[in-house]
């Protein structure tokens, strides 16, 4: 499904809670939840007559999944500028999986731990699938097992985000989060494109899966 949007939100994923976008990493603090996640961006988003262009590629949906064994690289980064972080640690995890001959066919990922637009991220760049001991910044992790809230897109992240975040907030369902300190239990960027292979980034489909809290 491609859809062309506005930059404007859509009514079809409107948030009924102010708390509510607080708790998801989307409040106000000075700069609109619209300008902070095109900066967050860093490139460029594909556009159709000046608008930006955002295609559904599957879901969204809820998914049962099993724990799954990561590698990876932790850090404290500010939001703006986050991505271009994204991509120095990937190369950084490339080239370490390289020198010590370690098959990794992925998928890789961000990892957003704790979500603080207003001021540091808490992230992890990895890749899953992997069983490896860690060495120098790269540590040996978990995707954990549950309910995850799933989206993958091209496109707009800032859509994608909305768009899962308010069908969620729709639902009976709510995620393993802490409002207050912006902790993440799961919440996942998750490169269905190897980036190792395609290097623009427009072509590349993206999974959003966040992580719910226990039903019932």
């Amino acid at each position: 499904m491609r859809l062309t949007l506005s930059a404007a939100r859509h009514p079809a994923v409107r948030r009924s809670h102010q708390s509510r976008a607080a708790e998801v990493g989307l409040a106000h603090n000075g700069l609109s939840d619209s300008a902070r996640w095109q900066a967050l961006d860093g490139v460029s988003p594909e556009r159709d007559h000046g608008q930006m262009v955002f295609e559904v590629v599957d879901g969204p949906r809820i998914e049962r999944r099993s724990s799954v064994p990561t590698v990876g690289i932790r850090l404290v980064t500010p939001f703006r500028g986050m991505l271009a972080t994204r991509d120095r640690l990937l190369a950084e995890l490339f080239s370490w999986l390289d020198d010590r001959g370690v098959q990794a066919e992925g998928p890789f990922y961000l990892r957003l731990h704790v979500v603080d637009m207003a001021a540091d991220m808490d992230i992890e760049v990895g890749v899953a699938g992997v069983v490896a001991e860690g060495a120098g910044r790269v540590t040996a992790g978990t995707m954990p097992a549950g309910e995850y809230a799933i989206l993958a897109y091209r496109g707009s992240s800032l859509q994608a985000n909305r768009m899962l975040l308010g069908w969620v907030d729709d639902s009976e369902r709510s995620f393993d989060a802490n409002p207050a300190s912006g902790a993440w239990a799961g919440r996942y960027e998750i490169l269905r494109t190897d980036p190792r292979v395609e290097r623009r980034k427009t072509a590349w489909t993206t999974e959003l899966a966040f992580l719910l809290a226990a039903y019932g």
